[in-house]
């Protein structure tokens, strides 16, 4: 079998790439707003397309800003079925701000909820801590805050630690080896005593090594970053913290390691540790809750997300479509108690509307339904590098 892919979205993409500048990314509209809070852009006017009665706005991304805006975590969607969960995170919470330590574990399949949990967990937080000093964005002791594992990175040893790294840090797959150290020194700039502990491990991990340096990897490097990641953990502070780790099934291996080792100092600091993935026995994040189960049970609490009940998806339906009564059955036997599918499928309604007939044609697949709403979309929401020329 052969695939291709088609229609307006392809047809737009590739003409941003057809009319950029060699070497550099444009974009639509709908892109740019997107990125926005993250990237500079310019502007370059409207670009003829194919099939197109006007012309589509294009940008040319510039680079990372130097500050990213903070996007608001405010959510729309009521938080519905979620009682009990909240009532054990809530609970957690209150533990670390008196001084105990605590770790969550959100098990779920995809859509059940475990990102909503946690963005109602970091409001909480934020709301019994308002006067935390924020830190400098550059601060290395923010690693932990939010720790968002990816897909392409399962495979690569330390990719994970390293990627968020290289986020606070600002790195860019072009910096040169001397522009790399600058902004790796940048991270731990409260505390001279830290800088070569961390630098040695470093630039070893980003392959940027000074002349000198002794070489660094093997078991060596592994014993050299599990014995710096705890201490510089350690030396961050008494404060209560939170420390959020997402889509854990996605972590590689040597990331985990890191993870797990950190996560013993929940015996002497009142951290949260919140820990979300999905149940797959193969994930590396399998290996993470047996160790909880095993060596902290009396610090580790699991929550394992359900679908929702019958009556909180008609909740969640009435308040996202309270003028859809009509649609609501088949809203409900084709959403499952997935609460992620029926936000999508209320937006879908409200975007594409329903046929004549009052019904609906709703993929299988959240995915799908996504992809569904993506294809029918006026302005491509994708964005495509040009070559050069």
């Amino acid at each position: 079998l052969e695939y291709t892919a088609m229609g307006d979205a392809v047809n737009v993409a590739a003409r941003m790439e057809q009319t950029a500048e060699p070497g550099t990314v444009q974009i639509t509209a709908e892109t740019h707003r997107r990125i926005a809070s993250t990237f500079e852009v310019e502007p370059r006017g409207g670009v003829e397309v194919k099939g197109k009665a006007e012309p589509v706005l294009a940008y040319r991304v510039v680079g990372r800003k130097q500050q990213p805006e903070t996007p608001s975590r405010t959510h729309a969607t009521p938080l519905v079925g979620r009682e009990h969960e909240m009532e054990i995170l809530t609970r957690a919470i209150a533990d670390a701000h008196e001084g105990r330590g605590r770790i969550v574990s959100l098990i779920a399949e995809a859509g059940l909820g475990k990102s909503r949990l946690i963005e109602e967990t970091q409001q909480e937080w934020g709301r019994l801590r308002p006067d935390d000093d924020p830190r400098s964005i550059w601060d290395v002791r923010r690693i932990w805050e939010m720790w968002q594992c990816v897909s392409y990175d399962t495979t690569r040893p330390y990719a994970q630690y390293r990627r968020m790294l290289a986020r606070i840090a600002g790195i860019g797959d072009t910096d040169p080896p001397d522009v790399v150290r600058e902004k790796l020194v940048r991270t731990i700039d409260f505390s001279a005593e830290w800088v070569e502990p961390h630098m040695r491990v470093w630039r070893a991990l980003f392959g940027v090594q000074e002349p000198d340096d002794e070489p660094l990897e093997g078991e060596a490097f592994k014993d050299a970053i599990m014995e710096l990641v705890p201490a510089s953990t350690r030396h961050a502070g008494t404060a209560p913290r939170l420390l959020v780790f997402e889509d854990l099934h996605w972590c590689d291996e040597a990331s985990m390691d890191v993870l797990i080792e950190t996560a013993k100092l929940v015996d002497e600091l009142p951290c949260l540790f919140l820990f979300a993935f999905r149940p797959d026995r193969d994930a590396p994040s399998w290996r993470l809750r047996r160790w909880l189960e095993t060596e902290l049970p009396d610090r580790s609490t699991e929550i394992e997300l359900s679908p929702l009940s019958e009556r909180d998806s008609g909740e969640l339906v009435d308040a996202l479509l309270p003028e859809a009564e009509g649609l609501r059955a088949q809203i409900l036997e084709r959403t499952e108690g997935n609460p992620l599918f029926v936000e999508e499928v209320a937006t879908a309604v409200r975007q594409l509307g329903a046929d004549s007939d009052g019904a609906i044609a709703i993929p299988d697949t959240l995915q799908a339904l996504i992809t569904a709403r993506s294809t029918r979309s006026t302005i491509d929401p994708g964005a495509r590098c040009s070559s050069p020329r």
